[in-house]
């Protein structure tokens, strides 16, 4: 049964239809040291796009509408892919680059991808790339526990059914719709944005700024891994993910440097709706504000 997509979701397919190139997608590489079973690993991956509608889910339009469907699983062939990479390095890099960036039709093919990398028989890399109209970042930790639950399950010889059923997303999506609901969220939101200037950014892209329109650039920066480290254990700390305490840091960056007294943003956040911490999907009606002073 068709349904409609969230605002996030309708933003990030319309930004993929001006700019298919630019690739909307988060990814993940793990690790493997030790025996790896590939057959079981395809078991399992298949058995997680089973729980999870939103790794099934298409784009269509209705009168030029969009909206999204859940298909039937698909054989994993079809998107689980295998190469092999002695000694890893460059090599490797060079893999997880082309395949990270390869774009994403979802009007013709699932969200989903999966590219298992094999060094040698002790060092395997699974890589998953997830478009963002089906997932977030935070879904890409929910993924990963679930998998290896599940491929840990299958090579014990145990059936998969140990998770609890995954949340519906159509539903949640539904209930978010409700006219109720959506007039209490406006309300939310326009008491607590009432008092918000924008800054005035240069070269963000508005026809009428003074610089002129900017240009689109995206550009990638590798952490070391002493920082990484700290930042995960700061925000631990906090009690918020990794992307909401540099969400905030650079906040107060764009703050500074405009000479403002005050940015704030939002992002979705899942603490506070029922069914979605376990799930995929862009949980958007419910945002945590960021306010950086």
């Amino acid at each position: 049964m068709p349904f409609p997509l969230t605002p996030v979701q309708l933003a990030l397919h319309t930004s993929s239809a001006l700019y298919p190139q630019t690739v909307a997608r988060g990814w993940v590489r793990h690790t493997i040291r030790g025996p790896l079973d590939p057959a079981l690993l395809r078991r399992a991956l298949t058995a997680l796009a089973g729980r999870h509608g939103m790794l099934r889910v298409r784009i269509g339009h209705d009168g030029g509408t969009p909206h999204q469907i859940v298909t039937p699983g698909a054989a994993p062939e079809a998107w689980i892919e295998t190469r092999t990479c002695p000694g890893g390095g460059a090599a490797l890099q060079a893999l997880e680059t082309e395949f990270a960036n390869r774009p994403l039709d979802l009007t013709a093919e699932r969200p989903l991808r999966a590219l298992l990398v094999t060094e040698d028989a002790e060092v395997a890399h699974l890589i998953l790339a997830v478009h963002h109209v089906a997932a977030d970042g935070y879904s890409l930790n929910v993924l990963g526990t679930e998998l290896w639950t599940l491929y840990t399950d299958l090579a014990l010889g145990r059936a998969p059914s140990a998770l609890p059923p995954a949340a519906d997303f159509a539903s949640y999506v539904t209930d978010a719709r409700r006219p109720a609901v959506r007039a209490d969220d406006l309300a939310y939101w326009t008491a607590r944005l009432a008092d918000h200037t924008p800054l005035p950014l240069p070269y963000d892209g508005r026809p009428d700024a003074e610089d002129g329109p900017g240009p689109l650039v995206a550009v990638n920066h590798a952490l070391d891994e002493g920082l990484v480290a700290a930042l995960r254990e700061r925000a631990a700390g906090w009690d918020v993910s990794l992307f909401h305490l540099l969400l905030a840091a650079y906040a107060r960056c764009l703050a500074r440097w405009r000479r403002a007294a005050a940015s704030r943003s939002t992002s979705p956040a899942r603490a506070g709706t029922p069914g979605c911490r376990d799930s995929t999907g862009w949980s958007a009606p419910s945002p945590t504000p960021c306010r950086c002073c």
